[in-house]
């Protein structure tokens, strides 16, 4: 990701909001990168999958 520390990790939010559940092995790679330099960085405003935003389909309300 670039960056080896953060200086405020209170100050950034990471959520999952796209490709959740991931549809292939390149994606769970990417999530589980992400999940542990959240956690290296004790970020206290990271959403693991199932939490956080979430983006519905109109589909999904239509009779």
């Amino acid at each position: 990701m670039g960056a080896s520390h953060v200086r405020d990790p209170d100050r950034i939010v990471i959520p999952y909001d796209h490709i959740v559940p991931s549809n292939k092995v390149t994606t769970s790679k990417l999530h589980r990168k992400a999940q542990e330099w959240a956690r290296n960085q004790e970020m206290a405003n990271f959403f693991e999958i199932g939490g956080g935003i979430c983006t519905y389909s109109p589909k999904i309300f239509v009779p």
